[in-house]
């Protein structure tokens, strides 16, 4: 993947929003998190409450103010590119009780 996209530095994962009661879906998302991180990339996770929408789509058509959020952490995420910042601060995600993000990780809780 590094080869086929040397320009690659951030990886947005957004799985369904019912990863959080699946055990496999957890540990897929972990290895998947672990192999991307392995390769120095800044992996991000996306994560909102299921009863707003099952996938990412769902999410986004939801609600205008959905999108807003989505977008504005993009925004910021590439912004963060040109300030060689491996993370940004996140002003949409209202999850504190999460264990802190690990180096090269953002968890945003929508």
């Amino acid at each position: 993947m590094r080869a086929q996209w040397p320009e690659l530095q951030i990886v947005v994962i957004a799985f369904d929003a019912d990863a959080g009661r699946k055990v496999e879906v957890q540990q897929a998302l972990k290895r998947l998190g672990e192999t991307l991180r392995g390769t120095g990339l800044d992996v991000r996770e996306l994560k909102w409450e299921e009863r707003l929408g099952k996938g990412i789509d769902d999410f986004l058509v939801k609600d205008t103010a959905h999108r807003n959020k989505v977008e504005e952490f993009l925004k910021e995420s590439l912004a963060s590119l040109n300030r060689s910042e491996v993370s940004v601060a996140n002003p949409v995600s209202r999850d504190r009780s999460r264990d802190e993000p690990r180096p090269h990780q953002q968890e945003v809780a929508l």
